[in-house]
């Protein structure tokens, strides 16, 4: 006895009795376990096929593997059989009679192969249609009775059952079904004729999925809605034939009531929509047949919507939720998950508060191949968005463009579409929008299917329609690796293409990328380069849109390295790509001087140097000479970065210059050298030189002149000398010399704390007062050639002229060691002084008879300024009404404008105005003014209205002729009249305003001695 899978088959004729009972059984089991299966098959949503008998023969699942159930002659199961995904199969057909004519339906799987053809008993039939697991024909003319036989792909498959070409039996027909509406467990009957030819030979279907009869009849069946279908035709099928219903079946949840089912309609996918109107919270049904692993997307054309939107659902053949959110204006697409079975599907759409009208659409995504043509598209209304597929393989690096948008409907704010891409896995990895154009780069993405969705106005405006964008799928080019000194041309011609090129370095090498010959599609955009280290991290990120030159230096890691090249907005663009070894060195402080030049425009040039702690360092670049550029940028940058990289010093030169690197940490510190400033790239360095050198230490002397010799560019010296805190000293520079001639040298004085205390620069000789020193130590003077150049100079530290004067001393002369040095001097005054300052005796060298004289200033205690005046043989100041405190007097050669002159002598006074004498009506009063710059102050007392008169008795100076000044104060110390003589002569003074004592003040022009006799008449007081 045969047995399959443990179970025994039928028992041979003859057998005893309990045989028979045990073979009943068997058949029992095989018949529940059978039903087990299809119970399991069912809750995975499969493809169900039977044959003529209604005998089940096989169950496709989602993942296109398929189960075969074998049966032996009796009807007894015998076996189920795993077949393959894509292995060509054939299970059954329906009709199994019919005449030549007869449609007939082959099911199996496999039939999507190349040369599909078919065959009754070896007569050639026509293929009307066909899916992977559906082949539809006809029997052709002189078919006789044999198998069928399907071939594809180069392989053939013949079907087990025999096809009987009779005209016996009556293919089934369906005349209706009520309802059209069902929920799940509602009862339906199918009305037709020819129905039920045989108990257990007839199939019914909702959308190609089996349902089971709970009553059959030749003009009826009924069957209840099972939870495992979807909507669609319901079909008959007996071994005559197969009937389809006119009418759609649209099944739906138990929630959502039948009588909600106000509109259905069915679309078919890539053809005309089909007008939907909704009332508000009712559901209209879209359905729409699509194959197994489709990818589609449903289109509301022409959306009228009154104020919110709605919600949808989408069912599968197998009645399961496939997709589910809402729409409106804006978002008015459904994108479908892609089809996990082959049937029918339903769109349940439900608006909110209002009732919505719109075509249906359902339509097949395109699809775009890497490298393939540019695929251009639209949207049929406002608000949609297109979904296009392709496909990659795993580390595929990709360039994704979109080119040629337009969008209608928008003001130019929002004229744009957005695009994202989702990967195999349905994550996001690209959201970006686009106006003309954009790109995207699709790097190392994972193999499988990708989604481009293009939404118009970034999804924002429902007005908006895309009337066209076209997209362009490219795999980067691998690109040469790049030699140095040697030109790589670059040419992308596709939208969005990118290209990847190499090239090997070392760590700490310092390289020079150069792109020439820029151009994009439309012209003057960007083209950009990213440099990656060999690690995969970014190095750095270049643009440009000319010619232009980038420094890579210090390259952190040895290895290969990558250059990805494309266009802002994913242009097409070309440029040629030159990789040049950097212009490097190392300089030795006080080493000899080095010549430098670079190969092409915009390279720099990269030195280092060792420093120890404290060093005082000049760099000077001289010799700078550059081509490319206008006058204008026709020079270098010289930046120095000390060995943490932090900038610390930074100048520019044309033809040279310099920069101090003073107290330096120890380490090695980098010098750039870049042309026109960093700021052009067309500039090239034809030559700069660069000296190093260490400052010359010297000490400065009292009186002794110290010579300062710089014969190297940028050479400085530094030369201290000790004073105390409050001590007035003088700095002279002579024979200063510079090459080129007649340019300056600075000469900078530091503080014993470091501190500047002055700066000055000259290009002859000169001198400098230091007074008042504010610390006691060891003050530094640092001297260098202007712009770095070599120069000369003899320098001598000079003790400041200084003195105190006393009031009423004797006068005192005073003169200068050295040209441009100042005097001085200093005085005590108590509250109320009227004093005299007179300058005489002058005598200044070295200048011209215009500024042969001295400058005399006076400062009160607290440095501010009160008076000043200049003299050429003398001159003097007033200084009346002094604050108590000590004062201070600075006299300066020439008015402190040129350095040349030097005061070879000053005699200075400092006298007390005379005070106490009266002049009494009508008697003669002597006043005598020795002292230069001498005054007096006398007074008479006088009556409201009195009208005196003041006359000048005699009156000499010294030398003789000069003025003698005479000026009146009320008793309120206001003016009331002044007048000046240099002879004898009388003054009838103004009618006296008020009673009191008056003061006459006698003052002499030039501060001269004079004597002058005085008598008053007229006066009334006493």
């Amino acid at each position: 006895m045969r047995t399959h899978g443990g179970v025994a088959g039928m028992a041979p004729r003859g057998a005893t009795f309990g045989k028979s009972i045990y073979a009943k059984f068997a058949r029992t089991f095989l018949a529940m376990l059978c039903l087990f299966l299809v119970l399991i098959c069912q809750a995975q949503a499969a493809r169900y096929v039977y044959d003529g008998n209604g005998r089940l023969v096989a169950m496709t699942r989602d993942d296109g593997t398929s189960a075969r159930y074998v049966y032996d002659a009796m009807g007894n199961l015998l076996e189920i059989k795993t077949e393959p995904a894509g292995t060509l199969r054939l299970f059954a057909f329906t009709p199994t009679h019919g005449t030549p004519g007869t449609p007939v339906t082959v099911y199996g799987q496999g039939f999507d192969g190349s040369a599909l053809s078919v065959s009754f008993n070896g007569v050639g039939g026509s293929v009307l249609s066909s899916t992977a697991n559906e082949l539809h024909t006809t029997v052709p003319d002189g078919a006789t009775t044999g198998p069928i036989t399907v071939t594809a792909g180069g392989q053939s498959v013949a079907s087990d059952a025999l096809f009987i070409v009779d005209d016996t039996g009556l293919a089934p027909e369906i005349t209706g079904i009520a309802p059209t509406v069902a929920a799940i467990g509602d009862n339906v009957t199918v009305s037709g004729s020819h129905l039920h030819p045989g108990t257990g030979t007839n199939t019914v279907s909702v959308g190609h999925v089996a349902v089971s009869p709970t009553s059959a009849t030749n003009a009826q069946i009924q069957f209840t809605v099972p939870s495992s279908v979807g909507s669609g035709k319901v079909g008959v099928t007996t071994s005559y034939g197969q009937a389809i219903s006119a009418q759609d079946l649209v099944v739906v949840p138990a929630n959502v009531g039948t009588a909600n089912v106000v509109a259905s309609a069915r679309a078919t996918v890539d053809s005309t929509g089909v007008n939907m109107s909704v009332a508000a919270n009712k559901f209209g049904a879209l359905l729409f047949d699509a194959p197994l692993g489709s990818w589609l997307s449903v289109q509301l054309d022409q959306l009228v919507l009154v104020n919110n939107g709605f919600t949808y659902t989408v069912y599968d053949p197998a009645g399961r939720v496939a997709a589910q959110g809402s729409l409106d204006p804006q978002v008015a697409t459904i994108h479908l998950p892609q089809t996990n079975l082959a049937g029918t599907y339903t769109v349940l759409l439900k608006p909110s508060n209002a009732s919505a009208q719109f075509q249906a659409r359902v339509e097949t995504n395109p699809r775009m191949s890497i490298d393939g043509s540019d695929l251009s598209f639209s949207t049929g209304g406002a608000g949609e968005s297109k979904r296009v597929i392709f496909t990659a393989q795993n580390g595929d690096n990709l360039g994704l463009a979109l080119t040629n948008v337009a969008v209608t409907g928008g003001s130019p704010s929002n004229d744009w579409v957005r695009f994202l891409v989702y990967d195999s896995a349905n994550r996001l990895i690209t959201n970006a929008g686009s106006g003309g154009g954009n790109n995207a780069h699709l790097w190392g993405v994972s193999g499988g299917t990708f989604l481009l969705i293009v939404t118009p106005g970034g999804g924002s405006s429902g007005l908006l329609q895309i009337q066209n964008a076209t997209a362009t799928l490219t795999r980067d080019i691998v690109g040469p690796q790049l030699t140095y000194g040697a030109a790589t041309t670059v040419n992308l011609p596709r939208p969005g293409q990118t290209e990847r090129l190499t090239f090997t370095a070392n760590a700490g090498d310092t390289v020079t990328f150069v792109a020439n010959a820029v151009s994009t599609t439309p012209a003057n955009n960007t083209v950009y380069y990213t440099i990656y280290r060999p690690d995969g991290g970014q190095l750095t990120s270049l643009s440009a849109s000319s010619p232009t030159t980038w420094n890579l230096e210090n390259l952190p890691d040895s290895g290969t390295y990558m250059v990805i090249t494309n266009a802002s907005w994913g242009l097409p663009n070309t440029s040629q790509l030159t990789l040049l070894h950097g212009v490097i060195d190392t300089m030795t402080v006080d080493g000899p001087s080095k010549s430098y030049a670079t190969a092409v425009g915009g390279q720099n040039i990269y030195l280092t140097f060792n420093a120890n702690a404290g060093d005082n360092l000049e760099l000077a670049l001289s010799g700078v000479s550059i081509t490319g550029g206008s006058p204008y940028n026709d020079w270098v940058t010289a930046g120095v970065y000390d060995p943490s990289g932090r900038l610390i010093a930074n100048f520019g030169s044309n033809a040279g210059n310099n920069a101090h690197l003073w107290g330096l940490a120890g380490g090695t510190y980098r010098i750039v050298i870049t042309p026109g400033g960093g700021s052009n790239g067309l500039l090239q360095i034809q030559n700069a030189t660069v000296t190093l050198t260490r400052d010359v230490t010297g000490q400065l002397s009292y009186g002794t002149a110290a010579t300062v010799n710089l014969p190297r560019p940028g050479q400085a010296a530094r030369l201290t000398f000790t004073a105390n805190a409050g001590d007035t000293v003088a700095l002279a520079a002579s024979a200063v010399t510079t090459t080129p001639a007649n340019n300056s040298v600075n000469f900078v004085v530091y503080r014993p704390d470091g501190a500047q205390l002055t700066f000055v620069d000259t290009a002859s000789s000169n001198t400098w007062n230091l007074q008042n020193l504010p610390q006691s130590g060891t003050y530094t003077v640092v001297t260098w050639g202007s712009w770095g150049l070599p120069s000369t100079a003899q320098l001598t530290l000079l003790s400041g002229v200084v003195d105190t004067l006393a009031v009423d001393g004797p006068s005192k002369s005073y003169a200068t060691g050295a040209i441009g040095q100042n005097i001085y001097l200093t005085f005590n005054a108590n509250a109320g002084d009227n004093l005299e300052l007179a300058l005489t005796g002058v005598s200044v060298s070295g200048g011209s008879p215009s500024n042969d004289w001295a400058t005399v200033g006076v400062y009160d205690s607290n440095g501010r300024f009160i008076t000043n005046f200049g003299t050429g043989a003398g001159n003097n100041a007033h200084l009346w009404g002094l604050a108590a405190g000590t004062y201070s007097i600075v006299i300066t050669p020439g008015g402190s404008s040129s350095g040349p002159l030097q005061i070879q002598n000053a005699t200075v006074t400092l006298t007390r105005d005379i005070t106490g004498l009266q002049l009494l009506n009508g008697t003669a009063t002597t006043v005598d003014l020795p002292r230069p710059g001498q005054a007096a102050r006398l007074t008479f007392s006088g009556n409201a209205g009195d009208a005196p008169t003041l006359t000048v008795n005699a009156i000499s100076t010294t030398p003789a002729g000069y003025t003698v000044y005479f000026t009146i104060y009320r008793p309120d110390g206001t003016q009331l009249t002044s007048f000046s003589a240099v002879n004898p002569t009388a003054l009838s003074l103004p009618t006296l305003p008020q009673g009191g004592t008056y003061t006459v003040l006698v003052t002499v022009i030039y501060g001269l001695p004079a004597n002058v006799q005085l008598t008053l008449s007229g006066a009334t007081g006493s």
